[in-house]
Formats: structure tokens, sequence, C-alpha cells
């Protein structure tokens, strides 16, 4: 008989106490209501916006033309931000069952887990999400199956995951190799029944890792979690979208390349820098055993966590100050607030939003939220007028934010200040410095200027060497092999005079 574990207190990633439990999928009179599948914290998502008909205030405010662009602040983020998606392969490489730790490589190890006849390693992958909100690793049941896990791979424990009123049962899985690499190694993206890994030559991953694996009809995602991914430097390249067909699914996201501590160096070098503080601190990735008296029998009984001296207390990556500000009313120098790759939305706490003064009552507009469980609950939402990161080099500001105001759990206790989503990013690159229990976690960026197309992933200025690069490609289009997306700056399919003005209108910009 399995043995269940309630993981609430441990599992503080994917546990959402919601600020307004009452199911309410009708507008209000006069509110118009817009479907959409944003992915908000752990395993929740948003599956409607609703809003004012005959206000100015929009979920989704329109971009800025290139000519109103400002250097150093971002007015009116989107409600939505982009989707860090990668590809996920499973081996058996673990470690003796004395050792817990998780072990990081820059190639993959072990043997791939599916060894059905006629399965492929080159196909038999998913496409996740490269989650830093995820205090473990979740996979659902049916991308487990197709990856070839079986019963075998699975321990006796599970633990329950999900909202504060209600909740999914997972398995402990034993010990097993994770390996991430981005959708750009790809081919035939647009065929679902086609697509497979071209090689696994940029592929990293840790060995020894216990995930957690949802059951049939679950409502899980394949989330890669911090356990994984502070290893690495990751690259999220914002200029290049890269969209793929698999398993019945659409997934559009950035190019995405990961690599080991010691290769970082391979990455571009951004002069910006938001430095990361680990909460409440972690010195290793590890799962917490079970040992069984009678076989002598290891295994997992809580799965790989960043945990501190054995300790699994889920430790997160936090930014070091936020400063917010509403008509007139101030929440400075908070400290709380997370940074969440698998996050599209900026979420706020009851608390910082008391601060502002704002009123649950007369939001600006509410999301549907829907759990694991697929329970769904109104959430209410804000537009801001500032939020500002404390980083080093270039500010990161942005005026006139979409919020939802959400309670969520910290790993510290309490709860979070904030979530900071990926809506905040749409216009940036990012190189994202796990820290490998090396160094402090950090993240580099540059704003993606418009006209800002030499070097390739772009330097913070505009000038001759971006014009040099436009004319080598002018007049090219789609259908041209010498067209470089870059140059198509309005992205209407031609290089011409269009983007030619663009480029001028932004020159010696810094």
């Amino acid at each position: 008989m399995l043995k269940k574990l309630a993981l609430y207190p441990l599992c503080l990633t994917i546990i959402l106490a919601f600020a307004m439990p009452t199911l309410a999928k009708q507008p209000k009179k006069g509110w118009q209501r817009t479907e959409t599948t944003i992915k908000a914290h752990g395993n929740s998502k948003i599956k409607a916006i609703h809003y004012p008909s005959k206000k100015e205030i929009k979920a989704r405010p329109k971009q800025k033309t290139p000519l109103n662009f400002t250097v150093g602040v971002i007015d009116s983020p989107p409600i939505d931000g982009f989707v860090p998606w990668i590809t996920v392969s499973l081996t058996d490489a673990r470690s003796a069952d004395d050792k817990w730790n998780a072990v990081a490589y820059n190639s993959v190890v072990g043997n791939f887990v599916n060894e059905s006849p006629g399965s492929d390693p080159n196909k038999d992958f998913v496409v996740g999400l490269f989650d830093t909100g995820a205090g473990i690793t979740l996979i659902d049941y049916e991308a487990s199956r197709h990856m070839g896990i079986t019963d075998s791979y699975l321990t006796e424990f599970t633990i329950d995951v999900g909202g504060a009123n209600s909740s999914v049962m997972t398995t402990v899985s034993y010990p097993l190799g994770i390996f991430i690499d981005g959708t750009g190694i790809l081919n035939d993206r647009d065929d679902p029944n086609k697509v497979k890994i071209s090689n696994f030559n940029s592929t990293v991953g840790t060995s020894n890792v216990s995930v957690a694996f949802g059951e049939s009809g679950d409502n899980l995602p394949v989330a890669i979690g911090a356990p994984t991914v502070v290893h690495f430097s990751t690259f999220f390249n914002n200029r290049k979208n890269i969209t793929v067909n698999h398993r019945g699914e659409q997934h559009t996201g950035p190019e995405i390349k990961i690599r080991s501590y010691y290769q970082s160096h391979t990455l571009p070098d951004y002069p910006n820098e938001l430095p990361l503080a680990m909460k409440p601190g972690g010195t290793e990735a590890s799962y917490m055993p079970w040992i069984d008296v009678e076989s002598f029998e290891f295994m997992p009984l809580i799965p790989t966590t960043v945990s501190l001296a054995g300790t699994p207390n889920q430790s997160l990556l936090f930014v070091p100050g936020v400063d917010l500000q509403h008509q007139g009313e101030t929440a400075y120098d908070k400290q709380s607030f997370m940074i969440d790759t698998g996050a599209q939305v900026t979420v706020i706490s009851k608390i910082i939003a008391a601060r502002l003064g704002l009123d649950q009552n007369n939001p600006d507009f509410e999301v549907e939220i829907e759990d694991a469980s697929g329970t769904i609950t109104m959430t209410p939402g804000f537009n801001i007028d500032s939020l500002k990161l404390v980083t080093l080099g270039k500010e990161l500001k942005f005026t006139n934010v979409p919020v939802v105001m959400i309670d969520i759990a910290s790993p510290e206790g309490g709860n979070l200040d904030g979530i900071i989503g990926m809506n905040l990013f749409n216009e940036y690159n990012l190189v994202l410095h796990g820290g490998a229990f090396l160094e402090s976690p950090y993240l580099t960026y540059i704003r993606n200027i418009p006209g800002d197309i030499a070097p390739e992933y772009g330097d913070e200025k505009v000038d001759i060497d971006d014009l040099t690069v436009f004319i080598e490609h002018w007049l090219t289009s789609e259908n041209n092999a010498n067209f470089d997306i870059n140059c198509d700056i309005n992205t209407d399919g031609i290089v011409n005079i269009e983007d030619l003005v663009i480029i001028a209108n932004h020159w010696g910009l810094l």
C-alpha cells in the first residue's frame, strides 16, 4: 500500500492560498470575459480575464511603438510574459543508496529509461517548463509514460500538492537523471509526428534526482524546478521565438541555451545585473531518504529540493529589493519577492496590496485561476503605477504594471510579498546564473532596443555595427536565403525603408 505524505509545509512552490476562494466564472454586469491560458505560479493557470468593458483599463495593454521607446522604463507591460519551454529527457543515472545529493553534468549520463521495443531516445522526450519557482521537479502521468517510466521507478510514498482548498496526489520516484536543453535542438518542430531531438551534444542535467510523478488524469505540468536549474547558467533570447508542436500541444517561447557553471562564459556577457538570493538558504540539492529497517532498502521519502545542510527546506530564488508605488502610496525595499520563470504573471500579496491602498472589492480586472485539481477561483487584479527592482547597472523599472493579488506561502515561513513574473521581461534578453552552490546566483540582462541587431544578441546601443549588418540584408524578405529576422525590425516580412527609419530614430541610443 502506498504511504501518503502531505507535503504542504515542504512543497511550498506549489501551494497557493488564493485571495478570493469564491467560484465566479461569470463576469460582472458591464464587464467582459476573455479566455486565455496564462501560467500562474506553481501548477496553476489563468483560464480567463474579466475587465470593465467601458474603461480604458486593459488586461493586455498594447505595446508601445518603437518611436515611443523610452530607455530604462517599460510602460504598460502585458499581463502575460514569455514561457521558457525546454526539452526534458530521463535516464536511470543515480548514485549509491547512501548518496542523496544531485550531481550536475554537462552531458547525458546513464541509460534512457524507455527500453520498450521500438523506443527512440530522440523521440522519447517531453517539452516542459524551466521553472525557478518550483521547489521540486514535477512530471505529469502521460509525460512520464511517454518517456518510459514504469512502476519500478516509483517508491511507495506519495505526496499531496496543490492549492489551499484542493490537492493532487503524486508519487515520489526513485533517483533519476534529469537532462534538459532548449527547444532549438529539435528537428521538424512543426510536425508533431516527426519532431525529435537532433542530438544531445548541448544537453545538460543532474543525476540522482527524486521527482514527483502525477497520477492519470491529473492537471499537473512538466516543471523542472530549482534542484536542477540552480546548477546551470541559462540564456533566454527574447529576440528569437521558437514554436514546437509536440504531443498535441503547441509551445512557443524564447530560444534557450543552458550551460554548466564552468561553461557560462560561452553565453552573452551582459553589463547589467540583478543580484539574487537563495532563501532561506541552500548548500546542496538532495532528497530526504527513508530506510526500511527490515530490508535495509533506501528510498526517497521527500523528492529532491534545494536543501540546507541536508534539511529539505526547499529554498528558492529571491530578488534583493522591490519598490512599488500607486497613487501616492508606497511599499519600498520589499525583500520577499521571489523570481519565478514558470509564472507569466506578476503577483503581490494582500499585505502589499493594502500598503498600496488597493481595494479588492474594486479591482481593475479579475482572473479565473485553475489549480491542479481543476478548482477555479476568482482573484482580483490591479494596474499599479510603478514597480522597480534593485539592480546594478541600467534600472529595471516598470510603469502601469498589471499584477494579480494572491497570498502564496514562502519557504521562509508566512507569505511571500509577491512574485516577479516573466511579463516584466518580454523586452529583455536574460542570463540566469544559478550559482551551482559555488557563488551567489544572479541575473544579467539587456533591453532589446529596436535597431540593436549587432552583435547577434545585442549590446544596448544602435550604431554603425548595426547599420552594417542591416545593409547586408537590405530588401530581403522571408523567402530569401539571406533574410535575417533581426533586420526585419517592424516584423512585416521584408527589410526595407520602414526598418531603416526605426534604426534612424534610435541611432546612438544607449
